[in-house]
């Protein structure tokens, strides 16, 4: 994988593909392999960059008190091709991104819509969103989330990971896991915590309702039909103001389908990015 030091941070990701450039952004918790499967699918289409987000993988954490949203967008920021100030107009990526790594994917389209081609989401986590869209939804999410965030709030990260794959993993939840990816999970909690000014309160989640309406990238909302009901709930949000953003629901796929069926979520993707 090629890394490199940003802002005195290791910055790690992985690559594949040719064609068109793309940015992957994974999912809390997983690293930049979750993209493997989708990466292998459309290597004839695109020029993948996935980083590993900040804390995840080999990529270094975001420093104490900085919002670990802000690092990501950093990070995204730092994979963009280069831009010569004397040449032609920069290149545009076909932004790609789940749950977490969505957010930082909105934001990006948001803030640098002249680096944006299009924008495709997999359920984007934006909970905030609802306390505005749908206040029944956000009290719903807000109490469904209630066992996780008392479990970090004591330090119990074992307990956080398993009450958070229990609504948003793998059948099975913690105890399903392989070793290895059990403590990846329960060394990844913190990092949910200190997301959720981000994603969750709506003083400070960002992006802000109202600046949706200036994404102008086409937009492609994805979602699995057995997710979460907020899942839904954001997804109908987003698609109210965001201008011509398309919503897909994919049957048989919950939450982590980027990872457990990439050929749907490939397929899904084919049938808006650039190629034959």
């Amino acid at each position: 994988m090629p890394e490199r030091l940003a802002g005195g941070r290791r910055l790690a990701w992985r690559e594949a593909g040719a064609g068109a450039p793309a940015l992957l952004l994974h999912c809390a918790l997983a690293h930049s392999g979750a993209w493997a499967g989708v990466m292998a699918r459309l290597g004839d289409r695109l020029a993948m960059r996935a980083p590993d987000l900040p804390g995840h993988g080999r990529t270094d954490p975001a420093p104490e008190g900085r919002s670990v949203q802000d690092q990501a967008l950093a990070d995204a920021r730092a994979l963009l091709p280069p831009v010569d100030p004397e040449g032609p107009a920069p290149r545009r990526v076909h932004l790609i991104g789940h749950s977490f790594g969505g957010t930082v994917a909105l934001r990006l389209a948001i803030e640098a819509p002249d680096r944006v081609a299009s924008l495709s989401l997999y359920e984007p986590v934006l909970f905030a969103l609802l306390a505005v869209a749908d206040p029944a939804a956000f009290a719903a999410e807000t109490a469904a989330a209630k066992p996780e965030r008392a479990r970090m709030a004591a330090g119990d990260w074992t307990g956080a990971a398993e009450a958070f794959l229990g609504r948003w993993g793998a059948p099975g939840g913690l105890a399903a896991l392989p070793e290895a990816s059990r403590a990846a999970m329960v060394a990844g909690m913190p990092f949910v915590r200190r997301s959720e000014a981000d994603i969750a309160e709506p003083a400070t989640a960002r992006p802000r309702p109202e600046d949706l309406g200036r994404i102008t990238a086409p937009t492609l909302l994805m979602a699995g039909a057995d997710s979460p009901p907020v899942a839904a709930a954001i997804g109908a949000a987003l698609a109210a103001r965001i201008p011509g953003a398309r919503r897909v629901v994919l049957p048989g796929l919950g939450h982590m389908g980027p990872i457990t069926h990439p050929d749907a979520v490939a397929d899904a993707l084919r049938a808006v990015l650039p190629g034959p």
